[in-house]
């Protein structure tokens, strides 16, 4: 008979250990166990399994599972197994920890970081503008403007310079020399990026604490093999162009009239040093090292400068446009807005495929005229067309010049007349016109106009035909 399975005994076979009575034939669960007797009606089973959490099929009774306490029956493949998880589960502990300390050191770092951004921030170029340009800018400023004061006057950080004398040892091996000997995070510092050069490389800090930690530990440790140096900051260097300069002036006349001219004793530091000078055959240029905060300055008036010379060029495209009508319309949403299609809304453009091995390419484009009824070209307004020249670009000229009248090409020639500047005309040379006579069939009976009579009317010449 299985055990923990219902069982269908006899009468006066199984007693119930809960309730005392004998199992009938409905059936009754017999403890897991091996060697053990004790079963239980299946309403009383249910009866405990409502209480506590029981499987029906793995059931044991109470004496059973003491036993089972006290003497385990484990193999010992599961034991080993148990073992290297129990290891496992130790070294992933302290992983745990180590990461932890690594995360409450990074922690701290963005505590302090957080602590310099809380104060109250300026960049470099408000801190070095003039009293008066301060005051311009208390106002809101547009966003263009305000992504450039970003990309401008940053500071650069500070740092040390890690140099090899041996051209055979290169900037890798230099840098992994340092990463051998020096830890970062058992020293705390604030290193903002490192940079390869020839033979080196270059560390650069956030702070001078970080800065003189490092170069400390890495003169100590790597000094006898390199070279440790700091950074140089460099003043920024401008030029000056198209300067007259005085016949026997000195360097610091010229720099004193820059400082005159250009309004620059509000500045604290206003230091300008003279470089060179760069002579050219129509101009002269200046090359001078100025200071921070007068680069700022320079850079500030530069701006100013480009956005006034822009609304002058679209002042003036304005005024040079804006009498004519469908100019005077486009020009009102946007000046600078490039047209696709011509400025005329009446005559678009007509995009045709002029390949004629693609698929539905036109094989005779025929394009309707620009005007239906051109207005005729007489002699008068062919000559008011070549008065007028002079305000149309030389490009055009051939056209205006070669363009027919409708009694033929003009030809005039000046001729100076005593008491009267009068121009001579020559007669147009009039096309031969071949006409069949009345009620012939045959086309070599065809006569020509020969007779041409010129007479003045109204001081016009007028050419007669008749035959």
């Amino acid at each position: 008979m299985p055990a923990g399975t219902d069982v269908a005994l006899s009468r006066g076979d199984k007693i119930c250990e809960i309730c005392g009575d004998e199992i009938r034939k409905s059936g009754g669960i017999t403890c897991d166990a091996e060697n053990c007797s004790i079963s239980l009606h299946t309403k009383c089973f249910e009866n405990i399994a409502k209480l506590f959490f029981t499987e029906r099929k793995n059931w044991r009774c109470k004496g059973c599972t003491t036993k089972c306490k006290s003497t385990p029956n484990t193999p010992a493949t599961d034991v080993i197994v148990l073992r290297h998880e129990v290891e496992c589960l130790n070294r992933e502990k302290e992983l745990l920890v180590n990461l932890n300390s690594e995360l409450k050191y990074n922690n701290e770092l963005l505590k302090e970081k957080l602590s310099f951004t809380s104060s109250e921030s300026s960049s470099y170029a408000a801190k070095t503008r003039g009293p008066f340009l301060n005051q311009a800018n208390t106002g809101t400023v547009s966003c263009s403007t305000a992504k450039k004061s970003q990309n401008q006057h940053i500071l650069p950080s500070a740092g040390i310079i890690v140099k090899s004398n041996n051209n055979s040892i290169s900037n890798t091996d230099v840098l992994n020399d340092i990463k051998n000997n020096i830890n970062p995070k058992d020293l705390q510092l604030c290193l903002s990026g490192i940079k390869k050069i020839r033979n080196g490389v270059v560390i650069c800090c956030d702070d001078d604490k970080s800065l003189g930690k490092l170069k400390e530990h890495v003169s100590s440790k790597l000094g006898r093999k390199y070279e440790v140096s700091n950074t140089k900051l460099y003043n920024p260097r401008i030029m000056v162009k198209n300067i007259q300069i005085p016949e026997n002036s000195s360097v610091a006349d010229i720099i004193d009239n820059i400082s005159s001219i250009n309004d620059l004793q509000d500045l604290q530091n206003r230091e300008i040093k003279f470089v060179t000078k760069l002579n050219y055959p129509n101009a002269t240029h200046l090359v001078l090292e100025v200071s921070p905060e007068l680069q700022a300055r320079n850079n500030e008036l530069a701006e100013m400068i480009s956005d006034i010379k822009a609304f002058i060029k679209k002042l003036e495209f304005w005024e040079q446009t804006g009498h004519i009508p469908v100019l005077s319309k486009k020009i009102s949403q946007s000046p600078l807005e490039p047209y696709d299609n011509t400025l005329n809304e009446e005559f678009p453009y007509d995009f045709i495929n002029l390949l004629p091995n693609r698929k539905g390419a036109p094989k005779n484009i025929n394009l309707p005229p620009l005007y239906e009824s051109p207005l005729p070209v007489n002699d008068k307004k062919k000559k008011s067309m070549e008065e007028l020249l002079q305000f149309i670009p030389p490009v055009h000229h051939s056209f205006f010049k070669n363009l027919k009248t409708d009694t033929g090409r003009l030809l005039v020639t000046e001729e100076e007349e005593e008491g009267e500047g009068k121009q001579a005309r020559e007669f147009p040379e009039i096309p031969q016109r071949r006409w069949l006579k009345a009620g012939s069939r045959n086309k070599s009976e065809d006569v020509r106009f020969q007779e041409q009579v010129a007479i003045t009317l109204n001081k016009e010449w007028v050419v007669i035909m008749s035959h």
